[in-house]
This record gives structure tokens, C-alpha cells and sequence, in this order.
């Protein structure tokens, strides 16, 4: 409770700082910028809490969403859990609610999100669930997509710890690495697609530790980013970034450090890992995009952008052909940028301020690309309508290449 009403009061503060600040000065354009095909504002989404998950499926097209309700968080009364499917248009296909299984009596409704979710091979989902706080569920839901067909809904934390579970990374072995922290240490855990736990482990580096993304690689296990420091896991204060290599039984491979926090990875075009992560020791961010080769050497290191003050966890996907897209905030504005195979900045975007509608949220959290030409940005967006009152809404954002 001590890290989510200090980083509650830093929320607030940045609110109303860059309320106070903003204007249509924040906005950046060039002749490559990618032209939005459509935007859909959809619903509830849990922002203050990050509790919005994306994934798509690159075999057939499907985008799934997942999140919860803010409404309840608001209210006090259980928080509502779903999944949408949606086309290609931006449109609604589908809506699959996830009932709480511990009932009322142990929820926390306030700080219940989901963190994750993946798309099975089989049409499946996998989600990750904080029904409680400190208490992950694994979910998995049948293909035909309705509330009935929840297969199971199992929780993995033991009594009297503290699990904080932020990824599903799926294992050449066939099982499924879940990363992130047990308290003051870093944790991963393996389990298998039917929710059995194999393994589990927990790493201390001394300080306030965890694992916060994370690929799989072709040695068979995972490439890991993890903070180790005076931080909590919004990465309000100074860390260590982690880069850590583990084989799929959870033995380190390799591991190096730096100073840094946040941090996300994708695959590189050069049989590497490129990664964007927060420089920042101070209540401003100074984000940077840095490639490695396979043995985490570094082969190019870019600044992309500073933000004075800001928090938002930057995001960066890889271009199947060529280059990069990263994805963030700029002042509480949608930023998007574009990065080539070296490192340099092609094209910028930022969300304009519009003082009629009163978007002074407007965070981009994931970016999956579906091919060359085209890219999908999640955005989460607090407005306020004639009546000046607010609104949470998820959106999903189309660019398509000019």
C-alpha cells in the first residue's frame, strides 16, 4: 500500500502540471509521418494502473483487448474483468466477461487488473489476472470466446507472499515463463498451458527487484528486463536496468546492468535485442533506444526524447522488414515514433491538445505491427465531456504508411 499511495500522490502532481502546461506546441510531424486510417475509443480501461493488455494474432488477423473496469474502482464495487476481439475496422466483434472467482470478500476492487494475455496456437487465450493484490491468476478461456468456456481460472501465489506477475513469455518447451516480482525479489515462474506449475524461482539483487518484459529466444529460453533499486514497479526513482539471459529451466545465462529503469525489447533485425528504456534518475524521463547482438554486446545506443516530469513506460515493436516503432507519452500526449536499422529518429507523432474535448491523457501502451505498411497503438484516454465529466476510455489506433 506504502508504493501505490506514493506513486498515487507523484500521479496527481504530474497531472496537474502538465494540465497546466499543455498546448498544441507539443506536436511533431514530418514528411514519413504515417497517416491514421481510423481510431476507436472503446470503453472503461483501468488507467492509473496500466491494466490494459493487447495482443495480436499474426496467423489470422484477430486483435484481443483485455482490461478492467475503472467504474469499480471508483465505486467500491467489484471490478469487471473482460476481453474484446476486434477486426481489422477498429469494430467490436466480440465481448467475453471474466467473472471473479473470489467473490466480493477478498477483492480489492482498486488495484484488480489484468496484466497480460497471449493467443495460443490453438485459438486459446492465456491471461494473467490480479483478482486480489499479490495474488496472480492464471485464466484461460476456450476458443468459441464465451463466459461459460473459461477452462480454468488458477491461482499461483502461496499464502503470505506478495507475487506481482507482468508477462507471459511461451517457451520452445511448450511451457510458458511468467515474470516478475515476490516481494523485494525478482520471480519466474514456469507453468504449463493446463495452469500446473513446474517450477518456480525467486532472484534477489539486494534492492527493490523485478522483471517487467521479456522475449523468448532461440536458445530456448527467455531475454529478460528487470530493474534492481530504490524504485517501485512504476519507476518513479533510480534503478539498474537488468538484461538478463535464462535457459528454460531458469538458470542465468548471461547478465548485464546499467543504469536505467522501465525498459521493453523486441527482436532486432541482426540476430540481436533492441530495447527502449528510461535513463532518467529524477522525476523526468530521458528515453533512449540501444541495440545488442546476441551476446549483449552494444552495437548502437539513440536518445529519442526527454519528458519533464513524466512516467510513462515506453513500448517498441520491430518492423518485419526494416526498422523499429516505439510507442509512449510526450506530456500526457500519444507519442509515436518511428527508428531505423541504426538507431535514428525518421518520423515522430504526437497527439494534438484539444481544449474542447479535454484529452490530457492520452498514453500509447503497446504497438504491434501486422505488416510493413501498418501498425496498431493502444491508447488509454481520460476526457470530460460538456458536463465536465470525466471519462476513461481505451482506445485502438490504425497507422498506415503514406
Amino acid at each position: 500500500m506504502l508504493r501505490s499511495s506514493i506513486f498515487y500522490k507523484y500521479f496527481i502532481w504530474v497531472f496537474l502540471f502538465q494540465l497546466l502546461t499543455s498546448s498544441n506546441s507539443f506536436s511533431e510531424t514530418s514528411k514519413e509521418l504515417p497517416g491514421i486510417k481510423w481510431e476507436h475509443r472503446l470503453g472503461d480501461a483501468h488507467l492509473l494502473h496500466n491494466a490494459t493488455a493487447m495482443v495480436l494474432s499474426q496467423e489470422n488477423g484477430r486483435i484481443f483487448i483485455a482490461g478492467t473496469s475503472t467504474l469499480a474502482a471508483r465505486t467500491g464495487e467489484s471490478a469487471k474483468f473482460w476481453v474484446w476481439e476486434i477486426n481489422q475496422n477498429g469494430e467490436k466483434t466480440k465481448e467475453i466477461e471474466i467473472k471473479n472467482p473470489l467473490g466480493d470478500k477478498r477483492l480489492n476492487s482498486g488495484y484488480s487488473y489484468v496484466k497480460d494475455i497471449f493467443e495460443l496456437r490453438n485459438g486459446e487465450l492465456i491471461l494473467i489476472i490480479e483478482f486480489n493484490p499479490g495474488q496472480p491468476s492464471l485464466v484461460r478461456i476456450g476458443e468459441s470466446g464465451v463466459d461459460s468456456n473459461i477452462i480454468f481460472i488458477k491461482e499461483l501465489s502461496e499464502q503470505g507472499s506478495y507475487v506481482v506477475l507482468n508477462k507471459i513469455l511461451p517457451l520452445r518447451d511448450g511451457n510458458l515463463l511468467l515474470i516478475g516480482s515476490n516481494r523485494d525479489n525478482a520471480y519466474l515462474l514456469s507453468s504449463g498451458i493446463s495452469g500446473k506449475i513446474v517450477w518456480d524461482k525467486n532472484i534477489d539483487y539486494g534492492k527493490t527487484d523485478f522483471f517487467i518484459d521479456g522475449i523468448p529466444i532461440e536458445e530456448g529460453g527467455a531475454l529478460l528486463i528487470g530493474n534492481s533499486g530504490l524504485s517501485d514497479q512504476k519507476g518513479i526513482w533510480s534503478s539498474d536496468l537488468l538484461i538478463t539471459k535464462v535457459n528454460s529451466s531458469g538458470k542465468k545465462i548471461k547478465e548485464i546492468s546499467f543504469s536505467g529503469r522501465h525498459g521493453n525489447v523486441t527482436k532486432g533485425h541482426n540476430n540481436g535485442y533492441v530495447i527502449v528504456y528510461d535513463k532518467s534518475k529524477s522525476m523526468s524521463q530521458d528515453i533512449w533506444v540501444r541495440e545488442m547482438d546476441s551476446d549483449l554486446n552494444i552495437i548502437w545506443e539513440t536518445q529519442l526524447l526527454t519528458v519533464e516530469p513524466g512516467f510513462t513506460e515506453f513500448k517498441i515493436a520491430r518492423v518485419p522488414s526494416s526498422g523499429y516503432v516505439v510507442t509512449g507519452s510526450n506530456r500526457s500526449r500519444l507519442w509515436v515514433a518511428g527508428v531505423d536499422n541504426k538507431g535514428e529518429k525518421i518520423w515522430s507523432y504526437t497527439d494534438e491538445f484539444d481544449p474542447k474535448t479535454m484529452k490530457p491523457w492520452n498514453s500509447g501502451s503497446n504497438a504491434f505491427i501486422s505488416k510493413d505498411s501498418e501498425f496498431f497503438v493502444l491508447t488509454s484516454v481520460i476526457s470530460e465531456n460538456e458536463n465536465r465529466k470525466s471519462n476513461n476510455k481505451v482506445g485502438i489506433i490504425k497507422f498506415i504508411q503514406k
